[in-house]
């Protein structure tokens, strides 16, 4: 059985007023587990776009997973995360908050704590600016990578992404530049550091992502599984493979390059990146799976026989099961995983 990728975006769902608010454990939750590794390199966060610490009606998700077998993962991911967060924050309120705020991302801080503790949430200020400045000449065809250009911001212009679409893409090149210059204060260390890093935007109605990497942003709705983001590693390509009848099912999973990443964050140009233009539609009860690729020991069929079981309970108990199961496989090369659910 094989994830099935969406590729066409989705009407968005109007909210009902009789909604409740997102509540921490409750409808969203996240927890990590070591693995076989000697260090935690995977880091999340979650941070409240509209709400407060009581309820949440729009919630904003990051998981990086810092390249295991290289110096400096851990430190990447966090990097990531921590300008991620900001970033995002300070081009949803424009130019005119200065970025010495940190409106929204100085409360948000990634875990780092591997024995299983949530990460920290963070409520957003209200913003006063009302005004961005225009797209400037040539945005639509400057390098994903060029993470210290000039922000191009809310002006709606055909060649200009705007509003949520914008800031997860100003955040990305953003966090993209954090890495950097983490690297740039220690280069004989942190040389080869990078991360993969997912980012989802989920609000009662709707999703919308941006991601590079492998780190899988998963869709439980009606019983079944869907992988929403691209997989940016040697998995994705081996399976075109299979489907062009090129390549055995079976020689996947034993593949030494099955894992290789083909897109990453580290300073450099970003050669792939997944960020569709409009949301896509969730419906009421629709869970949101972000995750590092730790969790992909399971299979679809593991993870969606899990979820049959406690898919009714409140989520923080769901990540627990999760995790659990990874456990239970008892992989000698576990990698660190990181679950964070969010249910509608």
């Amino acid at each position: 059985m094989k994830l099935r990728s969406l590729n066409k975006s989705l009407p968005t769902l109007s909210k009902t007023t009789a909604a409740h608010p997102l509540q921490l454990d409750r409808d969203f939750a996240g927890r990590q587990i070591l693995g076989t590794r000697d260090e935690q390199q995977d880091s999340y966060a979650f941070s409240i776009v509209e709400g407060d610490e009581k309820g949440t009606d729009k919630l904003l998700v990051i998981i990086a997973d810092g390249m295991g077998g290289y110096v400096g993962g851990r430190e990447a991911s966090l990097a990531a995360v921590r300008g991620f967060v900001d970033a995002f924050f300070e081009a949803l309120d424009g130019p005119e908050i200065a970025p010495e705020t940190s409106v929204g991302g100085m409360a948000a801080v990634p875990s780092q704590i591997s024995d299983g503790e949530s990460a920290l949430t963070a409520q957003r200020p209200p913003s006063n600016s009302t005004s961005a400045p225009p797209c400037p000449e040539g945005a639509t065809s400057q390098s994903p990578g060029q993470a210290s250009a000039k922000p191009w911001v809310k002006e709606e212009k055909p060649s200009c992404p705007v509003g949520a679409a914008f800031a997860l893409r100003k955040a990305l090149l953003d966090a993209n530049q954090a890495v950097d210059k983490m690297i740039a204060a220690d280069p004989d260390t942190f040389a080869e550091a990078g991360t993969t890093l997912l980012a989802a935007l989920v609000e009662r109605g709707s999703i919308q992502w941006i991601s590079v990497g492998d780190s899988p942003l998963l869709l439980w709705s009606k019983g079944k599984l869907t992988r929403l983001n691209a997989d940016h590693s040697m998995r994705a390509v081996f399976v075109e493979k299979v489907a062009a009848g090129q390549m055995r099912a079976a020689d996947i999973a034993t593949h030494p390059e099955r894992n290789a990443l083909l897109a990453v964050l580290n300073g450099l140009e970003i050669i792939k990146i997944d960020d569709p233009s409009a949301p896509v539609s969730l419906m009421p009860g629709d869970m949101v799976i972000a995750a590092s690729d730790g969790l992909l020991t399971l299979s679809v069929e593991e993870i969606s026989k899990e979820l049959k079981k406690v898919c009714a309970k409140p989520v923080i108990e769901i990540v627990r099961a999760l995790l659990s199961t990874v456990e239970k496989k008892a992989n000698s090369k576990q990698d660190n995983t990181t679950i964070a659910i969010i249910r509608v």
